[in-house]
C-alpha cells in the first residue's frame, strides 16, 4: 500500500479488505483539542483563509519543511552549512543585530 493511509471495508459474508483511503482526504489534526479528523483539501484551504497572518506563515513554513524533509541534496546543504558554522563560519549576535539594523535603515 505504500505510504498511503489505508481503511477497511467490511461486507457481510465477505472477507475484511484494506484498500487505499481515498487521495481527496487529508488527515489534520483540530487545532483546538487536536482530535484527528478528516478534511478534504478544500476544507483545509479554507480553513487556511481563515487564519492570521502569522499561522498562515506558520503552515507555509511546516509545508517548506515537508517539500524538503527528504530530499539528499537539502539534507548534504543544511549539513554543510552546520559544519561550516561548527567551524567559526557562525554569525555573533551583536553582528546579527548590526545587519539588522543596517536592513532596516535601509528600508528593507
Amino acid at each position: 500500500m505504500g505510504n498511503h493511509e489505508t481503511h477497511e471495508r467490511h461486507e457481510k459474508g465477505k472477507q475484511k479488505t484494506t484498500e487505499p483511503a481515498p487521495r481527496s482526504r487529508l488527515p489534520i489534526a483540530r487545532a483546538w483539542g487536536h482530535r484527528p479528523a478528516m478534511s478534504t483539501v478544500q476544507e483545509v484551504q479554507e480553513a487556511i483563509k481563515g487564519m492570521t497572518v502569522e499561522d498562515r506563515n506558520r503552515v507555509k513554513a511546516f509545508l517548506l519543511h515537508l517539500s524538503r524533509v527528504d530530499d539528499p541534496a537539502h539534507k548534504a546543504e543544511m549539513t554543510r552549512r552546520l559544519k561550516a558554522m561548527e567551524n567559526g563560519g557562525g554569525v555573533s549576535q551583536e553582528e546579527v543585530e548590526r545587519m539588522h539594523e543596517e536592513l532596516c535603515r535601509k528600508g528593507l
